[in-house]
């Protein structure tokens, strides 16, 4: 035995005022056994059919005796209207579209025979209109999760990464005897921080997918600074740094990068007692490249010095991250003083925020 479908009708609310259009409509939707009808002559009796049902599509002339059938959509938006007119109208048309119809119909004796055609077709429409918002707020509700996870992730990296910032403190306080230690353990312990700095500044973006990287560049010189428990009246940080967004990929090793040159200007260029600036350059290039500058007018660099043959292991580290990042480090006396400068072209051209 086959088993009967039962198909659910369709809800259909006509709002017309003149009754010979109400029939010839009416004559339509009799072939259609699956559609039940409600008929309105105003636009209040329309609401206040709209406010006991839910209806698959309303049907409503353009102009009705108490206002327009653009007066629904001001209280209800996601009504699904499809408005009829006598008058074939573009701005009309473009009116109904803007206001929020699914569609726009030239009233005639063809067009109100053929309406149940044109009604399904439109409550079709509004069918996709609704799967298409429900997938959306679907992809919103995603992204957001995720946005949300991933917050969590760089928040507990930026944690752990402190934890074992301040076991490298509590070691350093222990080994303060050992000159050698203290120094091989701050190294460390400013490494570990420039990348604490970055989770904690990509945590606090907006997008989470990049970085304002004069921010932290700010942020670390000043941190830095006070590491290294520098008089300020005698060595002074002058930064000329600009807005300039980086990926994640691209922000560590920089990051890491920037920590060594500074780190290595505040260290050793005023270490015979001597006044000085330490200056941090960040900026686009005519050729849209990134440019990054660290440069002291300290005690400069011995002049047999080769960055290539160097045996620092934090200056073969910044060599390293240089060629992570495509780009080129070079190095030169300001007499007094040194400069480090590196470039590279950010690889990212999707983001308007690296344009």
């Amino acid at each position: 035995m086959n088993a009967q479908i039962t198909l659910v009708p369709r809800r259909i609310l006509l709002i017309e005022d003149e009754e010979a259009h109400v029939h010839i409509i009416e004559r339509s939707f009799e072939r259609d056994g699956a559609i039940q009808l409600t008929v309105a002559s105003t636009i209040a009796d329309a609401a206040a059919a709209i406010q006991r049902s839910t209806f698959d599509l309303v049907i409503s002339d353009w102009l009705l005796p108490d206002g327009e059938a653009f007066d629904l959509l001001k209280d209800s938006p996601r009504i699904p209207l499809l408005l009829m007119t006598s008058h074939g109208n573009e701005k009309i048309a473009v009116k109904a579209i803007k206001a929020g119809a699914l569609d726009y119909v030239v009233k005639s004796e063809s067009s109100m025979l053929d309406m149940s055609h044109l009604a399904e077709r439109a409550i079709h429409l509004s069918e996709q209109v609704i799967a298409r918002e429900r997938a959306q707020q679907q992809l919103r509700s995603s992204l957001a999760e995720k946005t949300m996870l991933l917050k969590e992730i760089h928040h507990r990296v930026k944690n752990n990464l402190q934890v074992v910032s301040a076991l490298l403190s509590m070691q350093m306080d222990r080994s303060a005897g050992n000159a050698d230690t203290t120094e091989s353990l701050r190294q460390a312990h400013s490494r570990v921080m420039a990348m604490s700095l970055i989770h904690e500044q990509i945590y606090k973006s907006e997008t989470l997918a990049d970085l304002d990287f004069a921010d932290y560049i700010q942020d670390l010189s000043h941190r830095l600074f006070d590491a290294y428990c520098l008089d300020a009246s005698r060595v002074a940080i002058q930064l000329d740094i600009k807005s300039i967004h980086l990926p994640v990929d691209a922000a560590v090793p920089c990051g890491l990068i920037i920590n060594e040159l500074l780190s290595n200007s505040l260290k050793h260029a005023f270490s015979d007692g001597r006044s000085g600036t330490v200056r941090v350059f960040l900026a686009k290039t005519a050729t849209g490249e990134v440019e990054l500058a660290v440069s002291d007018n300290g005690v400069g660099l011995p002049s047999a010095f080769r960055l290539e043959e160097s045996k620092s292991p934090g200056l073969q580290m910044v060599l390293a991250l240089t060629q992570q990042l495509d780009g080129h480090l070079g190095v030169c006396s300001a007499h007094p003083g040194t400069v480090f400068k590196l470039t590279w072209t950010q690889s990212d051209k999707s983001n308007p925020a690296y344009a």
